[in-house]
């Protein structure tokens, strides 16, 4: 082979490298396929998580707020006018508030209102990308301010997060500012770079030292973020507000050591840790109801919050 065509063969490997790594960039994390608000609700409603007349019959309050891509939608549930704890339930990658229902039902029987919010490009929310956390934590910051607003700064504020939503969290928590009274982590990853990696290689069976470095770059400069700036683990010990963690054991998407890292990290304010023997990724609550329900009660005693519970 003369030196032509051994440069065209290399630019034809460094061409078909770049071609997948954009493809899988954009079609496994920028721009990642989301369930519609249809298709949530009926996975919901064939699982038996979400009852349409009980819906139905919750009064609601339409909200958006703005974000630096357009608009945040969400939705205010009160179950009782009259009081004044409040949690904010942040939804994972692929979903929207929807799959939110279930936890919302947790906290309006133990005498909560709550607040749903699509993350951006998600549900009916704006937003050309996902960005892990990076930009999500101020969207949450902005979705905490209106519900601090609305209820005259008057309430106990309490954040409920899975996976992509415990992160943010936890971000928001740990970068922007601890502005909630206590936070729910559930499933979360402990660092984006590491969980990209895991993915590759359980998922595509590809090495980290091949991919990570270029789709780096890829999205920081699309997205402006390295993977870097989205990592729990090196914010969480700013956080001093009580923070629950929750994963289950047999968690395949996101290993369970990262909760306990980040469990672990956290060093000033309490914390609770609570790891479930069944249940796979963001299932903890699906597959242990009762022992869930039981644990976030145990924690909210514990902290001293003391909602009126319903019935």
């Amino acid at each position: 082979m003369g030196r032509k065509g051994l440069f065209l063969s290399v630019a034809g490997l460094l061409g078909g490298y770049t071609a997948l790594v954009a493809k899988l960039v954009n079609k496994e994390l920028r721009q990642m396929k989301a369930f519609t608000e249809e298709e949530t609700i009926s996975r919901e409603v064939e699982a038996g998580r979400y009852n349409k007349a009980a819906y139905d019959a919750l009064r609601k309050e339409e909200f958006s707020v703005l974000s630096g891509e357009g608009k945040i939608y969400g939705t205010h549930y009160v179950g009782d006018p009259d009081s004044r704890h409040v949690m904010v339930i942040s939804h994972g990658v692929a979903v929207n508030k929807y799959n939110s229902i279930k936890y919302m039902n947790v906290f309006l029987a133990l005498g909560f209102n709550v607040v749903l919010y699509d993350q951006r490009r998600h549900g009916l929310s704006d937003g050309k990308s996902i960005t892990y956390g990076y930009q999500e934590r101020h969207d949450l910051a902005r979705v905490i301010q209106w519900t601090k607003e609305r209820y005259d700064y008057d309430l106990k504020l309490g954040v409920h997060g899975e996976s992509m939503g415990a992160a943010t969290a936890l971000l928001y928590a740990g970068t922007v500012e601890d502005g909630a009274d206590f936070y729910i982590a559930d499933c979360p990853y402990s660092d984006f770079a590491e969980q990209v990696a895991y993915r590759l290689k359980v998922q595509f069976h590809l090495p980290r030292q091949v991919f990570l470095p270029a789709a780096e770059l890829f999205v920081r400069k699309l997205d402006g973020y390295r993977f870097r700036d989205v990592s729990p683990i090196h914010s969480v010990a700013n956080i001093e507000k009580p923070v629950l963690f929750i994963s289950s054991l047999p968690d395949s998407y996101i290993p369970v050591q990262m909760t306990k890292d980040l469990y672990a990290k956290k060093q000033s304010g309490y914390k609770q840790l609570h790891l479930f023997e069944k249940g796979d990724h963001a299932m903890s609550l699906a597959d242990n109801k009762q022992d869930y329900e039981q644990v976030v009660k145990q924690f909210l005693q514990e902290i001293n919050i003391k909602a009126q519970p319903v019935g």
